[in-house]
């Protein structure tokens, strides 16, 4: 039988150990602890120092993308003088077939030219029986004859660019030759009303009409064909 001083006796707490209620350390200032290991230490080695590169552009910042050369030079520009126009006719190497509208174009010029002399003195002769009529010949031919050489020195300059490769000048030339087609294909229908009357001065307006209108069509076509020859002009 327990007795009641025994710590199993039922109904009653364990006796308290040394220390019981009384507070650890009360009324005394708690324990101080010190600073974390490292704390007022130097910091590592870049600490605070941006990473390599910061602040900085990118490789090739600022720069084209790749596949994107320089800024293309200014291309080449159009001559006036005879020395840049003889210059110009040496240093280009056209395609064959642009060289031969060229060619055609000075065909055009030469012709006009020859044609209006030859009509000029044929009208001369055929009317010279005629009151002025001689006079009258010679001056039209002469009036004629200054518009051709002036025309076709505008002619002949836009034919030297148009062989240099230049692009406007392709298509003032087209308008032109189309022009001069049309107004030919209708010489050649007036030339027939001609002949009736004045056969001889019917049949040169004829001829040279019809070697004026194939010339137009030629320079059309040589000018445009083949599609290969657009990349010569700029």
């Amino acid at each position: 039988m327990t007795s009641p001083s025994d710590p199993q006796w039922p109904g009653q707490q364990p006796p308290p150990g040394p220390g019981y209620g009384q507070q650890q350390g009360y009324g005394q200032a708690p324990q101080q602890q010190g600073p974390p290991p490292g704390y007022g230490q130097q910091p590592p080695p870049g600490y605070g120092q941006p990473p390599p590169g910061y602040g900085q552009p990118p490789p090739g910042y600022g720069q084209p993308p790749q596949g994107y050369g320089p800024p293309a030079a200014a291309g080449p520009k159009p001559e006036f003088t005879p020395d840049g126009l003889k210059r110009q006719y040496a240093q280009t190497q056209p395609p064959k077939q642009i060289h031969q509208a060229f060619l055609a174009v000075v065909g055009i010029i030469a012709l006009n030219l020859v044609g209006t002399i030859l009509s000029g003195i044929l009208t001369a002769a055929l009317f010279s029986g005629v009151a002025y009529g001689y006079g009258s010949g010679i001056g039209s031919m002469i009036g004629s004859l200054i518009v051709w050489v002036i025309v076709g020195a505008i002619g002949l300059w836009l034919g030297l660019q148009m062989r240099a490769g230049f692009n406007w000048a392709r298509i003032v030339l087209a308008v032109l030759a189309g022009i001069g087609a049309l107004a030919n294909l209708f010489g050649v229908f007036g030339s027939f009303v001609i002949i009736a009357f004045v056969p001889l001065l019917g049949i040169l307006t004829l001829v040279f009409a019809l070697l004026t209108l194939a010339l137009c069509i030629a320079i059309l076509v040589l000018m445009f064909r083949p599609s290969q020859n657009n990349a010569y002009f700029h």
